[in-house]
Order: structure tokens, then sequence, then C-alpha cells
């Protein structure tokens, strides 16, 4: 497959890099021109990895949300414990990710935005989610843990597009301890291990 031919992985990561420098600059004036201008790729090429520029603008974010998820699962896996990597420390660290590139993703998610892009970050969020609720509530139905963390990534993407609409955004630390705060008091079981924290007292 070509996905793993290295020539076709480099195109892409140079596509995904030039992406997010060049909105640094102004997302209003990215192009396909200006990809390939600033990357060395021609428009054949680029055309060979994405049909037109919101496919790349979705690959990318979901790509990074993708990295972070990744980060989320791989902190799940050593059971409940909580090391420097928790998932509210992965989560803290995406919002800050989120406010380096504000413009980007103002642009790629705000009205006239992808729904491919909006449904990459969900995805990605869910499978986070759902990693660690499948280590926090063992043995609950795989059904029941998935809607809710179906339902907790919702509430994720919709804390960020709110917030990314705001006239006066506040810190992504803020933000981020804010949203896990909230998934924890109202979307796991008090009894037990909150997302990214340690068990509630009673």
């Amino acid at each position: 497959m070509r996905e793993n031919d290295p020539r076709f992985r480099r195109s892409r990561r140079l596509m995904r890099e030039a992406l997010v420098e060049l909105a640094r600059e102004g997302p209003e004036n990215l192009t396909v021109s200006a990809i390939c201008q600033a990357t060395g790729v021609d428009r054949a090429t680029f055309y060979r990895h994405f049909p037109d520029l919101e496919h790349l603008v979705a690959d990318t974010l979901a790509y990074l949300a993708d990295e972070s998820a990744t980060r989320w699962e791989t902190s799940s896996s050593g059971g409940t414990a909580r090391g420097p990597e928790s998932s509210a420390v992965v989560l803290s660290q995406y919002f800050a990710h989120i406010k380096e590139n504000w413009a980007l993703y103002r642009w790629a998610l705000g009205g006239s935005g992808s729904a491919a892009a909006l449904h990459g970050i969900l995805d990605r969020t869910r499978r986070a989610i759902e990693s660690e609720l499948l280590v926090v509530h063992q043995g609950e139905p795989e059904t029941d843990l998935h809607r809710r963390a179906t339902f907790a990534a919702g509430a994720v993407l919709g804390t960020i597009l709110g917030w990314l609409a705001e006239p006066n955004p506040a810190p992504a630390e803020e933000m981020a301890a804010w949203t896990v705060s909230e998934i924890d008091s109202r979307l796991v079981y008090p009894a037990l291990a909150p997302l990214g924290g340690q068990p509630r007292r009673p």
C-alpha cells in the first residue's frame, strides 16, 4: 500500500506541517498553491493525497488529535495508576496545542469550517476516553462504555467550539482542568476513580 511508502508518508507529513505553519500567518490565505510552494510538492502529488484543501485540513487535525488520543490510551494501559502522563495532563497539552494554533482551529472548526475535521476530532476523543473507561469501569458492558465515551467526547468537542468562540478565551490549562472536572462529576461514577484523577472521598 502507498501508505507504507516512505515517500508517500514524507509528502503527507510535509503537507501537514506546512498547513499548521502557514495557518499561523493567516488561515484565510491557505491554498493548495501555498502548500505546494512551501513543501516543494507539486500539485499532482497533492491531489494524489487529497482531493482538496478541506481534506488536508481534516486529515491534519485528525492526525494531531490522534497523537493526543494515543498518549491518552497509553496512560490508561497501566490500570488505575496515574503517572505524569495522565489523561488530565494529555488533555491539558492538547488544549495548549489548540491555543498555540488558535487561528487554524477557529477557522477550521468555525461555522463555515469542515465537518470532516469535527468528526475526526470527535472520533479520536471518544476513542481516548473509552480506553480509560474500560480500565476504570472493568466489567461494565462495553456498549454502555462506548455510549458514555461518545457522550463525553461530544462534551469535550462542544467545549472546544465554545472556547474558540469566546471573545476573551480562558487559558488552555484552565479550560482543560474545567473540562476534566465536568467529565468527572457528570459522566463517571463517583464511587470509582474519576477520569484522569484520584478516587473521590465519600
